[in-house]
């Protein structure tokens, strides 16, 4: 008996000889346009339809274009621009040789003339102004760009399908005329009802928003703390001037701004709370119970998720940001927890090309001087936040320097520009102490402490050679920090200098001290009968040793009556963990060398 499979069909039961299936077409009534039909698009039915209107190929609009047939073959069609079948096929073979050249370049090593390039990038600058050493050259960005669209920007980079389609000119032009037709998957959004780090997935309203807002003089007072008082902990990717023109439009008409502002203006009504709180501040008095700051940062959690914090938008990476901020002044038991909801937005972030420097990354409709300065102050904070906290908890940073090339910020007062202006002044010298020069210093020892600690973090020992290269540049960026920022003894600083400023001077010694302990602790204790490394174990001894000294003058200060009595919970808060690495190697060493005798 023939099986089922010779079988032409369910109703046709006679047996094929040869054994092939025979399939019979039939002729279909033609519903869409040649044009719908090819670029396979939903076709309104309408002569012309709207497709062809729209792209003003009205006039070429056919129905009856299509040759019926029963041959198996496509169907032929008289689609202007349409190449010819051998015409096509050998661009579709040129763009899967391009894809292959893509996934053996993407899996060999470079060779050597290219490591040695990339070597020669990673040096250090001679100077405070100069370039990070992980910048590359303009002429090494291929067709990478950034996208915009409905108030998102994407990064499109070199693997990205629509890199690779530009490259292709028809097939790009073929995108661009259907573009109203088809979703640019891009800009995918993401349900934001499956949530596990923000709370609560209910939508709220800008109407809520107003409800959970003081009565206006009183949020006047906490954005003033805020900014001025407070300006230790205040962050600089919020610019002042630009920031106040958004508040106070936002008051005007609240529907002006989005859910992701608004979410960073709640993390600043709570930081600026918590910090009044502990100051004692008489604003603090006129705030009704419900008022508190925790209750601002929850509240900021909710409109990060009711505002679909996944999508790339505007603020979305400030408010972000802000969150995991307000978090470490609030309760720094969440570091765990800061530390997820920090990979989430270093990813958002990089999506939306914040690691690439604009200079280098050409826009579809332009980045203004503005846009371009800010994106910088994000990413050097995110670049922060990423290696001291990955740190703080003994896990690795989620940045890779070698694949970023964004510049460092540049050294200005909020006042030198702002969103109106048509270019960016020049970057002051490091000796003018503005808001942005600490930021500025602590972002050059944070990138130097990254390539330290996946140096120290390897599975193996690291080599100490190597080890001493890295110390001698700590030992430059080190030499070139200005005289506002270096530490002092602080019995002899003046009486006229700033109690911030005093501790940014701590905190800058701090992050030097910090990396050497880290540098050269895998040779505290190996073979220490060696005088190879000797070095080693003195520099990590001498800079616990200095550690220690900085806890106990910055701990008489903090008394009442001492200089730092104000700003003691800031300290503490943000050094325990240096304080605590400190005492453990001066520990490690006493024990080994009771044990060692």
């Amino acid at each position: 008996m023939p099986e089922q499979s010779h079988f032409t069909g369910v109703f046709r039961g006679f047996v094929n000889p040869d054994g092939r299936r025979i399939t019979v077409k039939r002729n279909r009534k033609v519903l869409s346009c040649s044009a719908c039909r090819v670029r396979k698009l939903r076709c309104s039915r309408n002569q012309p339809c709207e497709s062809c209107a729209r792209r003003g190929e009205g006039p070429t609009c056919d129905f009856n274009s299509i040759v019926h047939n029963t041959t198996g073959t496509a169907p032929k069609s008289n689609f202007q621009g349409k190449k010819s079948a051998a015409e096509a096929q050998e661009r579709l073979r040129n763009l899967e040789e391009m894809v292959n050249e893509i996934l053996q370049s993407s899996t060999q090593p470079a060779n050597a003339s290219t490591s040695s390039a990339d070597d020669s990038q990673m040096s250090i600058a001679a100077s405070g102004s100069a370039k990070h050493s992980y910048c590359r050259k303009p002429e090494a960005i291929s067709a990478e760009h950034l996208s915009k669209g409905e108030g998102r920007m994407v990064y499109v980079g070199a693997t990205h399908w629509a890199t690779i389609l530009e490259q292709i000119s028809d097939i790009q032009g073929y995108f661009d005329s259907s573009k109203d037709d088809v979703e640019d998957k891009s800009f995918t959004t993401y349900p934001s009802n499956v949530e596990f780090f923000l709370g609560t997935p209910n939508k709220v309203t800008i109407a809520d928003v107003l409800t959970w807002l003081p009565p206006r003089e009183i949020t006047d007072n906490l954005m003033s703390f805020y900014f001025t008082t407070a300006n230790l902990i205040a962050v600089s990717w919020l610019h002042t001037t630009n920031f106040r023109r958004e508040y106070e439009a936002f008051w005007v008409n609240p529907d002006s701004v989005s859910l992701m502002w608004i979410s960073s203006l709640l993390s600043v009504l709570s930081i600026a709370t918590k910090i009044a709180v502990v100051k004692k501040q008489e604003i603090t008095v006129l705030l009704a119970e419900n008022f508190t700051p925790l209750m601002f940062r929850t509240r900021a959690g909710q409109c990060l998720v009711s505002g679909d914090y996944l999508t790339p938008q505007p603020y979305v990476i400030e408010g972000l940001l802000l969150h995991i901020h307000s978090a470490f002044i609030l309760n720094d038991e969440e570091q765990n927890k800061s530390w997820a909801i920090l990979g989430v937005t270093i990813r958002l972030a990089q999506q939306m090309g914040y690691h690439r420097d604009p200079e280098y990354l050409p826009a579809a409709d332009g980045i203004t001087p503005y846009e371009a300065e800010m994106r910088r102050r994000v990413w050097m904070y995110i670049d922060i936040f990423d290696v001291l906290l990955s740190l703080k908890l003994g896990l690795p940073s989620v940045i890779h320097d070698e694949e970023c090339d964004t510049q460092p910020a540049s050294n200005l007062w909020d006042e030198d520009f702002d969103e109106l202006s048509d270019k960016l002044p020049v970057s002051r010298p490091y000796t003018d102490a503005t808001t942005m020069l600490f930021p500025c210093y602590k972002s050059r020892y944070v990138r130097l402490l990254r390539r330290i600690s996946r140096l120290t973090m390897s599975t193996k020992r690291p080599n100490h050679d190597e080890l001493m290269r890295l110390n001698d540049e700590l030992q430059v960026v080190h030499d070139e920090v200005p005289p506002s920022l270096k530490i002092q003894s602080i019995n002899s600083t003046s009486f006229g200098d700033d109690p911030n400023m005093i501790v940014k001077r701590i905190m800058v010694e701090m992050l030097y001290l910090k990396s050497l302990c880290i540098l050269h602790r895998p040779y505290l204790i190996f073979n220490r009968s060696s005088p190879n490394f000797e070095l080693s174990r003195k520099a990590c001894k001498q800079a616990a040793f200095q550690l220690l000294d900085i806890q106990i003058k910055v701990y008489q200060e903090c008394l009442p009556g001492g200089r730092l009595f104000e700003e003691r919970w800031t300290i503490f808060s943000s050094t325990l963990y240096d304080f605590l690495l400190a005492a453990t190697i001066v520990c490690l060493d006493v024990s080994e060398a009771h044990i060692t005798g």
